[in-house]
């Protein structure tokens, strides 16, 4: 699902959706982001697209996009991330942001929480860890706070790579 979820290559019908611009804040990136997961949201609906946006380099840096890369080329199942990360979820139509607290660590780093209600009225909270590159903030890694896999996604994900590697191996021997 997680292949589905973040599609780390552009979408076969356009061009990128513009996320955020260089002069953005790190708050105004994730607010953009969320902008996205709205049902009545005309403006910014994308009909049948999973997840919102086009092209994932508009939303990861290039060393998590080579991570999730990595991690979908391993996979024959389910990998043990099952759904969309940016709303802990599957059915991600219409969550309502509650707030995005931005903590700004250096001029070119930035940790924030976004804090949500998804579809069924569940608050969730979505740790971030962002870096300013020269195309505006993006995202090197994330949580879904008080959840499992408890733990960063990045993190999450080569653990599960290597695993399956070694399953590979183990399979061919």
């Amino acid at each position: 699902m997680l292949s589905q979820a973040l599609r780390a290559e552009p979408s076969e019908n356009g061009s990128p959706m513009p996320i955020n611009k260089p002069s953005s804040s790190a708050g105004t990136f994730l607010r953009d982001i969320y902008k996205h997961y709205k049902r009545d949201d005309r403006e910014n609906a994308l009909v049948d697209q999973t997840p919102p946006w086009h092209d994932a380099s508009d939303i990861f840096t290039a060393a998590t996009l080579e991570t999730i890369r990595a991690h979908q080329s391993v996979l024959t199942e389910v990998g043990v991330v099952d759904g969309d990360p940016f709303c802990g979820c599957q059915d991600w139509i219409d969550i309502t942001v509650v707030s995005v607290r931005e903590l700004q660590t250096t001029p070119v780093r930035a940790d924030a929480v976004v804090v949500f209600h998804d579809i069924d009225g569940r608050r969730k909270e979505i740790a971030y860890r962002l870096v300013l590159t020269p195309q505006g903030w993006r995202v090197d890694d994330m949580s879904l706070l008080g959840t499992s896999p408890d733990g960063w996604l990045v993190e999450t994900l080569k653990a599960e790579t290597a695993a399956l590697r070694q399953r590979a191996l183990a399979d061919q021997n």
